[in-house]
C-alpha cells in the first residue's frame, strides 16, 4: 500500500540517524526502560542483566518508489524472566508492560511531539503488528516487537550527491535524469 505523500523537497530526510537519535532521545527520559540500542538482536549484550528492561530497534528493508521512501523495522521491549521468579506471573507482568510501553510508543510515533515532532510528510502504515517473544539465551527474554513501517518523501537528486563531480543540469530534472542516448 504505498500512501499518497506531497512530493516536496525535504531539506532534513529521515535516515536511520533520525530514527536512531529521535527514539534515544525520547527513551533517555523514559522511567521504565534501562537501555536502548539499535541493530541486530545477536550483537547485543544479553549478559548484562542490569540493562532491563531494554527497548531494541532492528532496521529492515528500505523501499524506494517515486516520490516515496518506505523504512521496515522492528521495535522490541523486552525484560529477563529471571529462573527464582515465579515464571508464570512474571511472564504476564512483563508482557503487560513490554506490550503497554509499545503502545505508548505508537501513540507517541503517530500523535506526539517528541519523536517525529508531528510532521505531516511522515507516515506510519497501519496495522502496527505487535507480537509477543519468549525466546531463551543464557536467561529467558520475554516482550513484545512492534513491527512498523514508515513512508517518508523521497527525492533522487543527482545535484546533491556528496562527489567532486560537476553534475551536467541539462540531464538532471524534477526526480529523473534524462537518458543520454536514444532508446533502440
Amino acid at each position: 500500500m504505498s500512501p499518497v505523500i506531497q512530493n516536496s523537497y525535504q531539506a532534513d530526510p529521515i535516515t536511520w540517524n533520525v530514527i536512531y537519535d529521535q527514539l534515544k532521545a525520547y527513551y533517555d527520559q523514559h522511567w521504565f526502560v534501562k537501555t536502548f540500542t539499535f541493530g541486530q538482536v545477536d550483537l547485543m549484550d544479553l549478559d548484562k542483566q542490569t540493562i532491563f528492561p531494554l527497548v531494541h530497534v532492528i532496521p529492515g528493508s528500505v523501499s524506494i518508489e517515486k516520490g516515496v521512501q518506505t523504512m521496515n523495522m522492528e521495535i522490541m521491549c523486552a525484560d529477563l524472566l529471571h529462573q527464582k521468579e515465579n515464571k508464570e506471573e512474571r511472564m504476564v507482568e512483563i508482557l503487560s508492560d513490554t506490550l503497554r510501553n509499545l503502545q505508548d510508543l505508537d501513540s507517541e510515533i503517530r500523535h506526539g511531539f517528541t519523536i517525529f515532532k508531528r510532521r505531516e510528510e511522515i507516515e506510519v502504515d497501519l496495522p502496527v503488528n505487535m507480537t509477543p517473544f519468549m525466546e531463551e539465551y543464557k536467561n529467558v527474554l520475554v516482550g513484545y516487537n512492534a513491527s512498523y513501517v514508515i513512508s517518508t518523501p523521497y527525492q533522487a537528486k543527482a545535484c546533491i550527491q556528496p562527489t567532486d563531480e560537476k553534475i551536467d543540469k541539462q540531464f538532471v530534472e524534477a526526480d529523473r535524469v534524462k537518458p543520454r542516448f536514444p532508446r533502440l
